[in-house]
């Protein structure tokens, strides 16, 4: 799975070289079935990947996923969705001419929203969701928990545990 992953993403990340070198050397066809294959074969192969990291049996790789730094990653991913169409609209839609851009600037403006987005995120994050949270947290915990009922049926399983244990030692007992 992540060997088909692998070539589907690398085959869509490299086949368009010669078109950005030359935008002019594909005739309409061959634009047509890239722009209609290559976005949904990349994101086949970046899903087999995940998958294949995901599930996989290997205890290291769900170990390493489960550091912080993933963890908050994961918080800023729905802020990030939620910024990125703003941002780009409000960069981009403002100008008053087209913006012709080669590849290297396509690259340097990418990693400029994403560092810019992410920040925007951080700051939302610490300003706003996580004091909801906790806010919200601390309601539901008081007023929609069903924690002191589990906590109950929790003593109450282990209660009858031990005195099944206790049972059985009294029968291995009686039974010497």
């Amino acid at each position: 799975m992540t060997v088909v992953g692998g070539v589907l993403v690398i085959v869509d990340l490299t086949i368009a070289r010669s078109a950005v070198a030359d935008p002019y050397s594909w005739s309409e066809l061959q634009n047509q079935m890239y722009y209609c294959f290559t976005r949904w074969t990349y994101v086949i192969g970046a899903m087999l990947i995940a998958f294949s990291i995901l599930f996989s049996p290997n205890p290291f790789i769900k170990e390493f996923l489960r550091r912080p730094f993933f963890r908050g990653a994961g918080s800023l991913c729905l802020l990030n969705a939620l910024l990125t169409p703003l941002v780009i609209q409000l960069n981009y839609n403002s100008l008053p001419d087209g913006l012709f851009v080669t590849f290297y600037v396509v690259i340097a403006l990418g990693l400029a929203n994403a560092a810019l987005i992410t920040s925007f995120s951080l700051v939302l994050y610490l300003l706003l969701q996580y004091p909801l949270q906790v806010a919200t947290s601390r309601w539901t915990d008081k007023y929609l928990s069903q924690r002191k009922t589990v906590e109950k049926h929790i003593a109450h399983t282990e209660n009858l545990i031990l005195s099944s244990l206790a049972s059985e030692e009294e029968f291995k007992l009686l039974a010497a």
